[in-house]
């Protein structure tokens, strides 16, 4: 009877649904915090790019870590844009937690890997940047201009390096101590 009740209860939930619709709102809360537009079609990791960054904090004498994923999404008539899906698992960063809202998404700009974003000039989303059209005199290479995957992943461990920083910063400030902060590595 147990078995029957544990293994019901594995199954009644989809947790892959939920995971999906929690990332799709974190992306939606990136595009407003970074002010890059793009839609979601086209919503789809890049195989082979996970990674595991890690950021030493001498502080704590402790390596905080992060596994972050390489992703790229687009209409059917953008070209895509990378950003990235990243998962705090051990550790301390500012906003983020371990054991709750342990989730980011990271978008670089358009010096920071996404070379190819075109700025919006008028209705609510000005001052901010888009993907450009596949057709027309926006297509990048007409533009000479391109997505650089060496500059997204260098932008953010710049981002995460900040956040683990930030977090240090404040604990220092709690204990009125001035010790290092942190020291990024990847694995």
């Amino acid at each position: 009877m147990i078995s029957v009740i544990l293994e019901e209860f594995k199954t009644y939930f989809s947790y892959a649904n939920i995971a999906k619709t929690r990332w799709r709102e974190l992306i939606q809360e990136a595009k407003k915090k970074f002010n890059i537009w793009f839609d979601l079609e086209n919503n789809d990791p890049i195989k082979g790019k996970t990674r595991e960054l890690k950021f030493y904090d001498a502080d704590m004498d402790m390596y905080t870590r992060f596994r972050c994923q390489l992703c790229s999404a687009g209409g059917d008539w953008e070209y895509p844009v990378y950003y990235f899906k990243c998962q705090l698992y051990k550790g301390y960063a500012k906003g983020v937690g371990q054991y709750s809202n342990s989730l980011l998404v990271f978008i670089p700009g358009i010096n920071q890997g996404n070379g190819h974003l075109l700025p919006i000039d008028s209705g609510r989303n000005k001052g901010g940047w888009r993907a450009p059209h596949d057709d027309g005199e926006e297509q990048p290479e007409k533009r000479g201009v391109e997505r650089n995957e060496t500059k997204a992943w260098k932008s953010l461990n710049t981002y995460l390096q900040g956040l683990v920083d930030a977090h240090a910063a404040e604990r220092r400030n709690n204990n009125n101590n001035g010790k290092p902060v942190s020291k990024s590595m990847e694995k």
